[in-house]
């Protein structure tokens, strides 16, 4: 997770898109949206764009790396709380981010 909060990937937007979701915190302002290209089933190319604290930043960074080249099914059944806790988790108050990063990737994905 570290590495992820360091340095996170795949910012930025899918141009061609298949999907775009997007997901808010109304409590602290968190603002996430994921675009995906889907090829074949499988998610081709996924990016999130965030203003958003550094928590969401790294889980998102950590889930787009996760579900890329994944079937959609996989990548929209992914349980973003585990992948955090499996990754070394997030300080506390900032459980949110999980949350927050599952609702913006399945609606990309849906």
């Amino acid at each position: 997770m570290r590495e992820h909060l360091r340095t996170p990937r795949n910012i930025g937007t899918v141009d061609d898109a298949s999907g775009r979701g997007s997901a808010e915190n109304a409590a602290c302002g968190d603002r996430l949206e994921i675009s995906a290209r889907v090829e074949d089933g499988r998610v081709a190319e996924i990016l999130f764009r965030a203003t958003a604290c550094s928590a969401v930043i790294a889980t998102a960074s950590l889930a787009t790396e996760t579900v890329q080249d994944l079937p959609v099914e996989e990548a929209r059944a992914l349980d973003v709380l585990e992948l955090v806790r499996e990754a070394g988790g997030l300080p506390p108050g900032k459980g949110h981010a999980a949350s927050l990063v599952e609702r913006a990737l399945r609606s990309a994905l849906a």
